[in-house]
C-alpha cells in the first residue's frame, strides 16, 4: 500500500512518527505538488529518498 503525506516544516516529523507507530515497512521523501487530492507531477521512476 503507498500512502502521501502532504506536510511542511514540523509537521513532517509528526507525519513520519503516525507512520512508524503504524508499522510503515518504508518511509520516502519526495517533493511534489499536490492539486485536488492528485499528486500531479509524481514520478514513479525517481530514485526514493528513504528516511
Amino acid at each position: 500500500m503507498l500512502a502521501a503525506v502532504a506536510v511542511e516544516g514540523e509537521q513532517e516529523a509528526r507525519a513520519i512518527e503516525v507512520m512508524r507507530r503504524q508499522g510503515a515497512a518504508q518511509i520516502e521523501r519526495a517533493e511534489g505538488n499536490i492539486e485536488q487530492g492528485d499528486w500531479k507531477d509524481f514520478d514513479p521512476l525517481s530514485v526514493p529518498q528513504f528516511i
